[in-house]
């Protein structure tokens, strides 16, 4: 087992050597790498012209886009992962690339890439990452197809994958769930539709909830008539005679009609 070709250098002294079909792009990526101040940064259009450059004087660190023209930035990645290529085949790799599905990102890795970088790159970004590559401890294994891998990274692929898998499992539950509750739900209001308003035809296939039936104005309470002339009631104070024959009555009364 071996470590990365650049673990614990000083990023002075880096010869970094940066594969992009886009000059705009190699521009930019030089001009980011100014920030760690390395010795050399050679650019190349072709993972071809890039990789018979390394085979002359290995860098001290790639950076490849993932979709070049000819030879793409995977098949680049696996051939110095060759291990007739050693001691090319130790040097840190990071893929830069505007389209990261899961499928590219694992390929990646599996197939030796040391991190991913998404597009378009900040100079912070960048520079963080190539930090993290010097100080990365995990080590270099020969997989059984002849190339080498980065230590635990197919086994931390899996565990991911099995995470992602059961969100995805629990997703689709979910999903079920809740068709099955609004169909319920659906089934309930008809019910309770038809006790409302059974007029509801059973083939009514736009009904979407309960509806009540048609609205009828009530009609209005009749007017209070305040009666006039002799059936009008007028209340009268009573005379001094009138008190004392209804005192009288009211005593008789008591008296259980004796006098």
């Amino acid at each position: 087992m071996t470590l990365n070709s650049s673990y614990g250098l000083p990023a002075e002294i880096l010869d970094v050597i940066v594969v992009d079909d886009s000059k705009p792009m190699q521009l930019m990526i030089r001009s980011m790498l100014h920030n760690i101040h390395p010795r050399r940064v050679r650019c190349f259009d072709t993972a071809e012209e890039a990789l018979d450059a390394m085979l002359v004087e290995p860098p001290n660190l790639i950076i490849t886009d993932w979709q070049l023209s000819g030879m793409s930035g995977y098949q680049l990645l696996r051939t110095i992962r060759l291990k007739q290529m050693a001691p090319l085949s130790f040097v840190p790799l990071l893929v830069v690339s505007s389209n990261a599905t899961r499928r590219s990102v694992e390929r990646a890795f599996r197939a030796g890439a040391s991190h991913f970088l998404v597009k378009p790159l900040s100079a912070a970004c960048l520079s963080k990452w190539i930090n993290r590559v010097l100080k990365d401890k995990r080590e270099f294994v020969l997989s059984d197809t002849g190339h080498y891998v980065i230590e635990g990274v197919a086994e931390a692929l899996a565990v991911h994958r099995g995470r992602q898998d059961t969100l995805e499992r629990a997703r689709l539950f979910h999903d079920r769930s809740v068709r099955r509750v609004v169909e319920a739900q659906s089934h309930v209001d008809r019910i309770l539709a038809k006790v409302i308003n059974p007029d509801i035809l059973e083939d009514d296939t736009d009904f979407d909830g309960p509806r009540m039936g048609p609205m009828v104005e009530a009609e209005p309470a009749p007017a209070m008539v305040e009666p006039r002339g002799p059936e009008r009631a007028t209340l009268k104070p009573l005379g001094r005679g009138e008190r004392s024959r209804s005192k009288r009555m009211k005593t008789f009364s008591s008296l259980g009609g004796r006098r």
